[in-house]
């Protein structure tokens, strides 16, 4: 993001665009558009980070929702 974007990335724009939060926050919110029928969620992790994510994503998140 360039800096002079970031004034455009408010915590609403932030909270309907990504689902960010805690390991919690997370498991309810898929646990409500699971009920919506919601069967796929695409992960877009950093580069760097994305082995590291996607194993958390699936140690921690999936197999509670």
């Amino acid at each position: 993001m360039l800096p002079e974007e970031e004034k455009f990335l408010t915590p609403d724009i932030l909270q309907a665009s990504a689902m960010i939060g805690t390991r919690d926050d997370l498991i309810e919110r898929l646990a409500v558009l699971a009920t919506a029928d919601l069967d796929q969620v695409m992960i877009l992790p950093n580069f760097d980070t994305r082995f590291d994510v996607l194993e958390r994503v699936a140690a921690d998140i999936i197999p509670n929702v």
